[in-house]
């Protein structure tokens, strides 16, 4: 067995948005935004102000390189360390285009129960024999919140 397993991969899949997009996204908010003033809801108006904002700064935040490391103590992925222990199961969703597979870890804390990591230089069965002497490989599946996130662009 390999004494460690790294590799490279962007943070998320970056997709070029139009001035459409935030078009959209300004007028969405601010009918929103009118509509509880109107109903005399300012708490939520402000609250879709905010919320609108960070969206539209975190949509044209450039993903960065992660650099991730499968050794014996656990996943590192960046500078954050998950031990096994602290992990449940593992699944590698394979896709046609290999450079598309995703490695996706079960994680037995509530409040991130998913971690989903993209798997491009390193091929998957390397991965997946590794972990299987760490992990239980059980079947998951992207959280439907995060495709749905994708879908739209983020």
């Amino acid at each position: 067995m390999q004494e460690e397993l790294y590799w490279e991969a962007e943070e998320f899949e970056y997709i070029h948005k139009t001035n459409d997009w935030y078009w959209a996204v300004g007028i969405i908010a601010g009918a929103i935004a009118i509509g509880s003033i109107i109903y005399e809801n300012l708490l939520f108006a402000i609250f879709i102000i905010i919320a609108s904002v960070a969206l539209v700064m975190q949509s044209a935040r450039k993903p960065i390189l992660l650099k991730i490391r499968l050794n014996t103590r656990g996943i590192t992925i960046g500078n954050k360390l998950y031990p096994f222990n602290t992990l449940e199961s593992f699944w590698i969703e394979k896709t046609e285009d290999i450079e598309k597979d995703t490695l996706i870890i079960k994680s037995r804390k509530v409040a991130m129960p998913y971690i989903v990591v993209p798997v491009k230089e390193t091929e998957a069965i390397t991965i997946e024999r590794y972990l299987s002497d760490f992990l239980e490989e059980e079947e998951l599946h992207e959280p439907l919140a995060q495709k749905i996130m994708e879908r739209l662009g983020f």
